[in-house]
């Protein structure tokens, strides 16, 4: 057994993530425990965005999941990637069965 004499460093597993608020989910969100901060975007009243971090991406995208359409994610670039990998793996999904003649 190796002995490390480095201290645990808390919180390594955590993402920061940016994502926009829009519609009437700008007035209906209430901050989480992990919110950063809540920032309304000028010149677009209903547009808010917020940065948050989250242990791992499967339950952060488990959340927005409800709000598709007034939910974007800003950054970091690779989970925005990650969860565009997602939304392509329905619409594929969801093509197949649409020509289908269940």
């Amino acid at each position: 057994m190796v002995s490390i004499d480095t201290p645990w460093l808390d919180h390594l597993e955590l993402i920061k993530v940016s994502f926009e608020l829009r519609g009437g989910l700008v007035f209906a969100y209430r901050s989480k425990p992990h919110d950063l901060k809540i920032e309304d975007i000028e010149d677009t009243p209903t547009t808010r965005r917020v940065t948050r971090q989250i242990f791992n991406t499967f339950w952060f995208f488990r959340e927005i999941a409800a709000y598709y359409g007034d939910c974007v994610i800003i950054e970091p670039e690779k989970v925005r990637l990650r969860y565009l990998e997602k939304i392509r793996g329905l619409c594929e999904q969801y093509q197949v069965h649409e020509n289908s003649q269940c």
